[in-house]
């Protein structure tokens, strides 16, 4: 990543814009997400993606009951 990359959300990331293969890129909305010992904390809504590769870098989480 460039220092004058910026994130965006995968969501609204279209690989054919950024010239990557869409079977390269792993989706993880609606997974399960875990805390440190185990414990189920929420579920994936999203993630923060380099454009250039759409390497995820932050898991956007929901955990709800906040």
């Amino acid at each position: 990543m460039t220092m004058n990359e910026s994130l965006i959300r995968l969501s609204e990331l279209n690989a054919a814009d950024y010239n990557l293969n869409d079977n390269s890129i792993y989706n993880p909305v609606g997974r399960t997400a875990y805390g440190y010992n185990g414990e189920k904390i929420g579920s994936v809504r999203d993630a923060l993606v380099e454009p250039s590769t759409g390497r995820i870098r932050f898991l956007l989480v929901d955990v709800g009951g906040w």
